[in-house]
C-alpha cells in the first residue's frame, strides 16, 4: 500500500516514521518545530543518532518488534519521559512526551511510526499537585501535633496547684485557671477580658481579697505577661 507519508504533516502530533533498519523516512513539522531539527536534517539518517534512548535495548527491541510482529508499544511520559528529545522552556530541559509506536505498511514493507504527544504542562501541573499535596499534609500532621501539645497544656494548667493567669499587652485577662478564681473567690469565667486591675479590685460580691494574695497574683500576673513586678 503506498502512503503519502506528507500528509503526516497536518497533524498536531510530532511524527517520526522510521524504515525496518530505523532509519527516518519521515519527520513531521511538528516534530521539526520541538526538537529545532529541520527535516531535510532528519530524513535518511539513523533514528539512533536523532534519538540516543535507542541505543538501550529496552527502547530499541520493543520498536524493532513493532515492525517484526506488529505489536504496538507506548513510552508514556511519566514513566520514560521522553523518546525522541526535545529541547524544554529551561537550559538542559526536555519535553515530556508520550510516544506511541504503532506499525505502518508502506509499499509492501513494515515501518515504524511514532506519534508523539507533548505531556510537559501536564506533568508540571501534576508535580505541583503532588508537592501541593504533601505540603498540606505536612501542614495537618504539624497542626495536629500542635493541638495536642495545647491539650496537653492546657489540661497541666488546669488542674495546677497555683493560680496561673495570661494577660494581654493592654493588661486584660485571656485566661485563668480554677486556682485562680478560688483564690480570688471569683465566678469561672465571669472576669475574663477585664483589665487585671480592676479584677483584683473586688470580686463580684464586692468582698476584696487580701492584700498579699492580691499582691500574690499580681506579681504572677505581670510575670507571665512579659512585663516587670508592679510598683
Amino acid at each position: 500500500m503506498s502512503v503519502d507519508l506528507s500528509l503526516f504533516d497536518h497533524v498536531q502530533e510530532g511524527v517520526v516514521v522510521a524504515d525496518a533498519g530505523l532509519v527516518v523516512r519521515h519527520w513531521n513539522s511538528v516534530i521539526a518545530r520541538w526538537s529545532g531539527i529541520d527535516p531535510s536534517d532528519a530524513v535518511g539518517r539513523p533514528l539512533i543518532a536523532l534519538a540516543p534512548k535507542l541505543e538501550d535495548d529496552r527502547y530499541r527491541r520493543p520498536v524493532e518488534a513493532v515492525i517484526a510482529r506488529g505489536s504496538p508499544v507506548t513510552f508514556s511520559a511519566a514513566i520514560h519521559h521522553y523518546i525522541i528529545p526535545c529541547p524544554g522552556k529551561e537550559p538542559g530541559e526536555f519535553r515530556q512526551q508520550d510516544t506511541v509506536v504503532c506499525p505502518l505498511p508502506v509499499d509492501g514493507a513494515t515501518m515504524a511510526l511514532f506519534s508523539v504527544v507533548d505531556r510537559t504542562d501536564h506533568i508540571a501541573n501534576l508535580r505541583g499537585l503532588q508537592q501541593a499535596n504533601v505540603k498540606l499534609r505536612r501542614t495537618v500532621r504539624l497542626r495536629r501535633e500542635s493541638d495536642r501539645i495545647n491539650m496537653m497544656l492546657a489540661a497541666g494548667m488546669d488542674n495546677a496547684a497555683e493560680a496561673i493567669l495570661v494577660v494581654d499587652h493592654r493588661g486584660r485577662l485571656e485566661y485563668a485557671n480554677p486556682m485562680f478564681y478560688r483564690l480570688a473567690q471569683l465566678e469561672i469565667p465571669s472576669v475574663k477580658g477585664q483589665l487585671l486591675t480592676e479584677i483584683l479590685r473586688t470580686d463580684q460580691g464586692g468582698a476584696a481579697p487580701s492584700r498579699g494574695d492580691a499582691g500574690d497574683l499580681q506579681r504572677r500576673a505581670v510575670a507571665r505577661s512579659g512585663g516587670g513586678d508592679p510598683a
